[in-house]
Protein backbone atom coordinates (compact mmCIF):
# COMPACT_ATOMS: atom_id res chain seq x y z
CA UNK A 1 0.00 0.00 0.00
CA UNK A 2 1.55 3.48 -1.27
CA UNK A 3 0.47 6.63 -0.07
CA UNK A 4 -0.72 8.98 -2.69
CA UNK A 5 -2.32 12.43 -3.69
CA UNK A 6 -4.25 11.73 -6.14
CA UNK A 7 -6.75 14.98 -7.77
CA UNK A 8 -10.47 14.80 -6.47
CA UNK A 9 -11.70 14.82 -10.11
CA UNK A 10 -9.95 11.35 -11.04
CA UNK A 11 -11.82 9.16 -7.93
CA UNK A 12 -14.61 7.13 -8.05
CA UNK A 13 -17.14 5.33 -6.10
CA UNK A 14 -16.27 1.81 -6.60
CA UNK A 15 -18.88 -1.26 -6.70
CA UNK A 16 -16.56 -3.10 -4.41
CA UNK A 17 -17.31 -0.61 -1.63
CA UNK A 18 -19.40 -3.33 0.93
CA UNK A 19 -21.51 -0.26 2.36
CA UNK A 20 -24.29 0.06 0.19
CA UNK A 21 -27.19 1.68 2.25
CA UNK A 22 -27.32 4.89 3.46
CA UNK A 23 -24.58 6.02 1.79
CA UNK A 24 -26.05 8.91 1.67
CA UNK A 25 -26.83 10.11 5.69
CA UNK A 26 -25.06 13.34 7.20
CA UNK A 27 -22.73 14.07 4.04
CA UNK A 28 -22.85 17.49 5.36
CA UNK A 29 -22.46 16.72 8.40
CA UNK A 30 -19.37 15.11 7.29
CA UNK A 31 -18.22 17.55 4.89
CA UNK A 32 -18.56 20.49 7.48
CA UNK A 33 -16.22 18.23 9.46
CA UNK A 34 -14.08 18.06 6.42
CA UNK A 35 -13.85 21.29 5.96
CA UNK A 36 -13.31 22.33 9.86
CA UNK A 37 -10.77 19.73 10.33
CA UNK A 38 -9.37 18.15 7.14
CA UNK A 39 -9.65 14.63 5.79
CA UNK A 40 -8.76 12.72 8.97
CA UNK A 41 -8.63 9.31 7.32
CA UNK A 42 -7.66 8.45 3.77
CA UNK A 43 -9.34 7.04 1.47
CA UNK A 44 -8.36 3.69 0.27
CA UNK A 45 -7.99 3.06 -3.59
CA UNK A 46 -7.64 0.98 -6.51
CA UNK A 47 -6.85 2.06 -10.16
CA UNK A 48 -10.14 1.75 -12.15
CA UNK A 49 -9.79 -0.93 -14.55
CA UNK A 50 -12.96 0.08 -16.42
CA UNK A 51 -11.78 3.73 -16.72
CA UNK A 52 -8.42 4.67 -17.30
CA UNK A 53 -6.31 7.26 -15.16
CA UNK A 54 -9.48 7.37 -12.86
CA UNK A 55 -9.03 5.19 -9.19
CA UNK A 56 -12.13 3.74 -7.58
CA UNK A 57 -12.90 4.60 -3.76
CA UNK A 58 -13.22 0.88 -2.26
CA UNK A 59 -13.01 2.43 1.48
CA UNK A 60 -14.21 6.11 1.97
CA UNK A 61 -17.46 6.04 -0.44
CA UNK A 62 -19.51 8.89 2.05
CA UNK A 63 -16.00 10.43 2.47
CA UNK A 64 -15.57 11.32 -1.46
CA UNK A 65 -19.27 12.20 -1.31
CA UNK A 66 -18.23 14.78 1.33
CA UNK A 67 -15.48 16.09 -0.45
CA UNK A 68 -17.90 16.07 -4.12
CA UNK A 69 -20.02 18.38 -1.55
CA UNK A 70 -17.62 20.23 -0.84
CA UNK A 71 -16.83 21.52 -4.16
CA UNK A 72 -19.89 22.17 -4.73
CA UNK A 73 -20.33 24.44 -2.55
CA UNK A 74 -17.17 25.88 -3.99
CA UNK A 75 -14.94 25.22 -0.79
CA UNK A 76 -12.94 22.91 -2.31
CA UNK A 77 -11.18 22.57 -5.84
CA UNK A 78 -12.60 19.98 -8.08
CA UNK A 79 -9.19 19.04 -8.58
CA UNK A 80 -7.87 19.04 -5.47
CA UNK A 81 -5.14 16.97 -4.12
CA UNK A 82 -6.88 14.06 -2.01
CA UNK A 83 -4.51 11.66 0.25
CA UNK A 84 -5.39 8.20 -0.88
CA UNK A 85 -3.69 4.28 0.28
CA UNK A 86 -3.51 3.17 -3.25
CA UNK A 87 -3.97 -0.34 -3.19
CA UNK A 88 -3.61 -2.86 -5.88
CA UNK A 89 -5.88 -6.00 -4.02
CA UNK A 90 -8.19 -7.55 -6.09
CA UNK A 91 -10.04 -8.02 -2.42
CA UNK A 92 -11.45 -4.48 -2.06
CA UNK A 93 -14.78 -5.77 -1.08
CA UNK A 94 -13.14 -7.83 2.10
CA UNK A 95 -11.13 -3.79 3.23
CA UNK A 96 -14.54 -2.43 2.93
CA UNK A 97 -16.38 -4.78 4.95
CA UNK A 98 -13.29 -4.96 7.66
CA UNK A 99 -13.23 -1.00 7.74
CA UNK A 100 -17.12 -0.98 8.46
CA UNK A 101 -17.10 -3.20 10.81
CA UNK A 102 -13.95 -3.48 12.63
CA UNK A 103 -14.75 0.04 14.31
CA UNK A 104 -15.95 0.88 17.77
CA UNK A 105 -17.89 4.28 18.68
CA UNK A 106 -16.62 6.15 21.81
CA UNK A 107 -18.29 5.14 24.91
CA UNK A 108 -20.84 7.65 25.81
CA UNK A 109 -18.88 8.47 29.16
CA UNK A 110 -15.79 9.52 26.64
CA UNK A 111 -17.94 11.70 24.77
CA UNK A 112 -19.37 13.58 27.27
CA UNK A 113 -15.95 14.20 28.58
CA UNK A 114 -14.77 15.25 25.15
CA UNK A 115 -17.36 17.57 24.59
CA UNK A 116 -17.19 19.53 27.96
Amino acid sequence: MNIEMIPLNKLIPSPANARKTGTGIAIEELAASIAAHELLQNLQVRPARAKPGKFEVTVGGRRLAALRLLVKEKKLAKDADIPCNLRDDNDAGETSLAENIMREPMHPADQFDAFS
